[in-house]
């Protein structure tokens, strides 16, 4: 299977008879692994636009493009670059439903243990959303948050940021349950494993700020950055780090097997 462009996203389904693709132009492809052709529904292209005459301001980029298989593999959900998530029944291609997120630097998505499907979003005021149809918990941030994903079951937030630490946040309460301590540069990834027990963080490159001589201050990283070359594996319940892999240079994403 080869297209002309690069992809945003992949995945497979569940039952491993479909990959979806997600593009730059917010087109997402669903062929059959069995012999590469599309989906009936794929080919009314118009179905799967995904943009929305809800932009956020000009002067701000969406950066998360996902598409993602439900996990009992009946919906595709599509997350576009206007921070609208998309859900669509996979043999039919018909919408279910679609969520319209805030503001700000939308990530990624969640589900719950009984199929709900979320988006989270890092927005501009030091701060990370959970919403569906509309914003159901908000946890605040001093420092600026680089990425945050939702545990398997939809009980727990991790949200790492430029502080170096790993926050874990309880949904339900929207409270602080723990902070995890140990890296030495912003937190890049974060997993947690299928079952919930394991959380998998990253670190990255520490950026500088640098007051230029036009009255602006930069952000900048140079060779002398300290870069944190870690993946660091946390017990979910306790707080203890009980495993740390060592790489070449920074991780920019991490992921579990099924087992």
């Amino acid at each position: 299977i080869t297209f002309e462009e690069s992809a945003k996203s992949i995945t497979f389904s569940p039952d491993g008879r479909y990959i979806a693709t997600h593009f730059t132009d917010d087109v997402v492809h669903v062929l059959r692994i069995e012999d590469g052709t599309a989906a009936p529904f794929d080919l009314d292209r118009e179905r799967w636009i995904g943009r929305s005459e809800r932009n956020p301001p000009a002067e701000h980029t969406s950066e998360g493009i996902r598409v993602s298989f439900s996990p009992n593999g009946k919906h595709l959900i599509n997350l576009g670059a206007n921070n609208t998530i998309t859900v669509r029944d996979i043999e039919t291609g018909v919408k279910v439903k679609t969520l319209v997120g805030t503001n700000g630097y939308t990530k990624t998505m969640g589900y719950s243990s009984d199929g709900e499907y979320f988006g989270i979003s890092i927005t501009y005021k030091d701060a990370v959303e959970l919403w569906r149809e509309e914003t159901i918990a908000r946890f605040p941030h001093e420092v600026r948050v680089m990425t945050a994903e939702l545990s398997g079951d939809g009980t727990l937030l991790a949200t790492g940021g430029r502080d170096n630490r790993v926050r874990l946040w309880d949904v339900e309460t929207e409270k602080l349950h723990q902070t995890l301590s140990g890296h030495i540069a912003p937190i890049q990834a974060l997993a947690f494993s299928p079952n919930g027990t394991l959380l998998v963080s990253s670190g990255g490159r520490n950026w500088e700020e640098l007051a230029g001589d036009d009255g602006i201050t930069y952000t900048v990283s140079t060779r002398e950055s300290v870069v944190d070359k870690t993946a660091k594996v946390w017990n979910v319940a306790t707080g203890e780090n009980i495993a740390t892999f060592e790489h070449l240079d920074a991780v920019r994403a991490i992921a579990f097997s099924p087992d």
